[in-house]
């Protein structure tokens, strides 16, 4: 789903960076470094496609971190991809968020929305793109990947092939317990 995020992009003309945030306590993902190494293998083929250096982490809720990227892309339009699950969800678009990411330029990838909700031109306050995945590509998730493993099901539609190895050969997706076990004696 997100290559395919990255090849819409792409084909309007933009280069595009990837930035691979630090966590999500909701969505139990796997460590930064494992999903940056599946990135970069997912993407490898995508001309003008970029995984953002390491060194230089984005929280998109930081005011001080999004003028750094302004910084870094001097004389650029500098346009977010987000999906529209984030706009409406993540605190980097709440009300009142000083120099937050909804002044920002964005590619906003409409999700099916099943609550009446204000658009997305009253959140954000800089240009606004909308596009709309086909809807098999709008429903592959880390989540559905997790669910296809845990039953032992063929994932192969949901991801590369070289990614498809690396996550069995590894043992990767599994689900897991969230909280440790407390052991007694």
């Amino acid at each position: 789903g997100h290559k395919r995020i990255v090849q819409e992009i792409r084909a309007l003309g933009y280069e595009v960076y990837l930035a691979v945030d630090e966590f999500s306590w909701s969505k139990r993902t796997l460590a930064r470094l494992l999903r940056r190494r599946i990135v970069n293998m997912s993407v490898a083929d995508q001309w003008d496609t970029y995984v953002f250096p390491n060194a230089i982490p984005i929280n998109i809720a930081m005011a001080e971190d999004l003028a750094r990227l302004r910084q870094l892309l001097p004389n650029q339009a500098v346009y977010l991809a987000v999906g529209s699950d984030v706009v409406r969800n993540a605190s980097a678009y709440r009300p009142g968020a000083t120099g937050g990411a909804a002044v920002f330029d964005h590619i906003v990838f409409s999700r099916e929305e099943t609550d009446q909700l204000p658009p997305l031109e009253t959140v954000i306050r800089g240009k606004l793109e909308v596009l709309q995945l086909p809807p098999f590509f709008d429903s592959v998730s880390s989540s559905r990947i997790r669910e296809y493993v845990d039953k032992n099901l063929d994932i192969s539609m949901l991801v590369d092939p070289i990614v498809q190895n690396f996550i069995y050969r590894r043992g990767l997706y599994l689900r897991t317990l969230q909280y440790k076990m407390v052991l007694q004696p």
